[in-house]
């Protein structure tokens, strides 16, 4: 085993091999005066943070920034009950959500999911997506953007609201 390692540096030191790896890793080795990316691990307390960031009088909905790595940014997401998330799509991101709390109606390119905690929502980029919390208490999902996630691709949903008077007609 030795040998072939000695046998495999003694290649690549003379030319004769080529090293193919992480090709971010050779760029950022390439340039030494520019320093790598460097992100710490964290281990995080959902149930403290939701603790630490309940939503304000009147707030409807509040986004906390958790943590980012290179390729990933995590939000957490909190939702007051009878709010909905208007209908967006993310054209650049995907995004894995995770209920940790509350349950809502998730409706996923026009279908309807009824999700509660626990439960992973997978929503592929260019999937048009809304919540609603129809429960009792605030609604809390972990939001896994691929790649980082900076707010600058949601694309809303443009939807008609219907004239009052057209409203109370239908009721009567």
């Amino acid at each position: 085993m030795r040998r072939t390692v000695y046998l495999f540096c003694l290649l690549l030191l003379c030319g004769c091999a080529k090293y193919v790896g992480d090709i971010d890793v050779i760029e950022e080795l390439k340039h030494p005066t520019k320093f790598p990316d460097i992100y710490q691990p964290e281990v995080l307390n959902v149930g403290e943070l939701v603790a630490e960031n309940k939503l304000k009088e009147g707030e409807k909905v509040r986004l906390v920034s958790l943590g980012e790595t290179k390729y990933t940014s995590i939000q957490m997401m909190l939702v007051r009950n009878g709010v909905t998330v208007p209908p967006h799509l993310h054209k650049d991101h995907d995004v894995v959500m995770h209920v940790k709390k509350g349950g809502a109606i998730v409706i996923l390119n026009g279908t309807r999911y009824y999700v509660q905690e626990g439960q992973l929502i997978l929503v592929p980029r260019k999937t048009w997506h809304e919540i609603e919390n129809t429960g009792k208490e605030v609604f809390v999902v972990v939001n896994v953007f691929y790649p980082p996630y900076r707010g600058e691709d949601i694309k809303f949903f443009k939807t008609k609201k219907k004239k009052k008077k057209e409203q109370r007609k239908e009721l009567e």
